[in-house]
Formats: structure tokens, C-alpha cells, sequence
């Protein structure tokens, strides 16, 4: 069927102990266009995020306590020959970075602060056929 949208897709959180799940819940309905891409401490409250990115190239950032959505923000829209590599406390602020890979090889990294990117840098120039981030 030309022309037509897929049906939006439920986002939910399982907490955990261990391999028992604890606490099940949605959380919200998405577009298919977005996808998660790491659940860290964005924002240092000690409690998990949800980090996305869209098929627009799009990255955004939901702040979360549990189950519920506490912040929600579009940061930037990058380019999709960039993908997002990982994510985790790279600077040692108590607030998640996020680590970039180009389809060229070279690994960026942004500094965030919340939802607020504090420094963006290519790290390196890397071949991508000889290095993986993972």
C-alpha cells in the first residue's frame, strides 16, 4: 500500500533484578521512524534515560524516574552516515556522553550535560575496516 504510515509502536520498560523481571510498563506510543539507542544517566539523577535517535537523523533524549517521562528534547540532527556507537560517562561528570562512528571510520564524541551537548570532537581518524567501537 503506497503512500501508507506504519502503525505506531508502544516504547516500555521491564526493571529488573537480575534476570527477574521486577515492574513492567509502556511508557509511550512512538513512530517506527525512531529507535533506541542506549539507556544511560543522562541528566545524573542515578536513574536510567532513554536515548533515540530518529530516521531523520535526529537525536533526542527522554529523562526518566521509572516509568515515567520526566523531560523530552530533540538535541541536535546529525547526518545518518553518523551512527551512534555507545554510549556511557565518558569524562567522568556523573552524566552520560555519547560516542559517535561516521561511515568514514572516525569516532566523535559529545560531552552532554543533560540534553545539552557541552563539547563535540572528532577523536580520530580511523579506518573503518580496521577498527570496531563496541
Amino acid at each position: 500500500m503506497h503512500g501508507e504510515q506504519p502503525d505506531p509502536v508502544d516504547a516500555a520498560v521491564w526493571t529488573m533484578n537480575g534476570f527477574q523481571p521486577m515492574g513492567q510498563g509502556v511508557i509511550q506510543t512512538v513512530s517506527p521512524a525512531w529507535s533506541i539507542a542506549g539507556s544511560v544517566d543522562f541528566n545524573g539523577d542515578g536513574k536510567a534515560d532513554i536515548l533515540w535517535r530518529g530516521g531523520g537523523g535526529e537525536v533526542a533524549l527522554w529523562t526518566m524516574n521509572g516509568f515515567q517521562p520526566m523531560g523530552q528534547a530533540v538535541v541536535q540532527t546529525v547526518p545518518l552516515d553518523w551512527s551512534i556507537a555507545g554510549s556511557g560517562d565518558f569524562n567522568g561528570d556523573g552524566k552520560a556522553d555519547i560516542l559517535w562512528r561516521g561511515d568514514g571510520g572516525s569516532p566523535a564524541l559529545w560531552t552532554m550535560d543533560g540534553f545539552q551537548p557541552t563539547s563535540q570532537s572528532v577523536l580520530a581518524n580511523t579506518p573503518s575496516y580496521d577498527w570496531l567501537i563496541g
